[in-house]
């Protein structure tokens, strides 16, 4: 949990530096919802497809976070 907001207050405080770099951007959105998707609440999933949304918008060639967000997503459905 310690390592989750530390990695959310880097991207904070380094925004201008993470914006030269949309691929390394796309890539703390993807591991940041990679934890919450493993936390599993609901509100979580919905937070991880934000931030997978997020990446794929940065990296819109990365078939991986394409996959990772469909079964966020899916997972959303099956749990309403």
């Amino acid at each position: 949990q310690r390592w989750f907001t530390a990695r959310l207050r880097i991207m904070e405080k380094h925004r201008a530096l993470l914006a030269e770099r949309p691929r390394v951007l796309a890539l703390h959105h993807a591991v940041i919802a990679g934890a919450l998707r493993r936390m599993g609440e609901a509100a979580d999933l919905l937070e991880a497809d934000i931030h997978l949304a997020q990446a794929v918008r940065l990296d819109p060639r990365n078939r991986r976070y394409r996959l990772v967000r469909l079964l966020v997503r899916l997972k959303r459905l099956v749990r309403r």
